[in-house]
């Protein structure tokens, strides 16, 4: 059973090593390494969603089927791949309504702030700069595809503000925040297996 995982926005995969180590053997894990989250330094291209996303779908091999897991902020390019390709089985949604957003100057700061950030501030004011308001609402209401969104029990997600889809169930991680890995990662990882194994068909 293969599993395509979009990091969180501002994180690199390799930030998420120690999670999908964790994973169950029957899955198999084909991480996805988001634009400019290694370090390096922005060059003259665009750095917006679009941008973003052609760098993601060129790392597919379109030849398997796969189910999707976005993470946070990375749940909008999971819902597009989602979308747009017949080899996309089923979506997971990691405690996000989907939604790009326009990315401010308090934002840029805010991230800069943070230590072992895998972005350089060059890098961070670069996407902020290409970033614009896409919302995934009926993108995501239109999906024929079986839908898990993972909410953490003590988020502030608003699952009354989700667009209604009857393929699309949503699940409660006892315990957790906006970071649904923590503090359960195999608790997380089998709620994850149990939708894949009821949907791989």
């Amino acid at each position: 059973m293969n599993l395509i995982f979009v990091p969180g926005f501002i994180n690199s995969l390799q930030e998420y090593a120690s999670i999908l180590e964790m994973a169950p053997k029957e899955l198999h894990i084909y991480g996805l390494h988001q634009l400019g989250r290694d370090g390096s330094l922005p060059g003259n291209e665009l750095y917006g969603y679009k941008e973003q996303y052609q760098h993601l779908f060129a790392q597919i091999d379109r030849n398997q089927k796969y189910f999707v897991f976005g993470d946070s902020m990375g749940a909008t390019f999971a819902t597009q791949l989602a979308s747009e390709n017949p080899f996309v089985q089923g979506l997971i949604i990691g405690d996000y309504i989907p939604r790009y957003h326009k990315l401010t100057q308090n934002w840029v700061t805010q991230i800069k702030s943070f230590e072992d950030i895998a972005m350089s501030g060059e890098m961070i004011e670069a996407i902020a700069r290409d970033s614009a308001e896409i919302y995934f609402d009926e993108t995501l209401g239109r999906l024929q595809c079986p839908i898990m969104l993972l909410k953490g029990e003590k988020s502030n997600l608003s699952i009354e503000k989700l667009p209604k889809n009857p393929h699309m169930q949503i699940k409660i991680v006892v315990g957790a925040g906006h970071d649904i890995f923590e503090p359960d990662t195999s608790k997380l990882w089998q709620m994850v297996l149990d939708f894949i194994r009821e949907n791989n068909k």
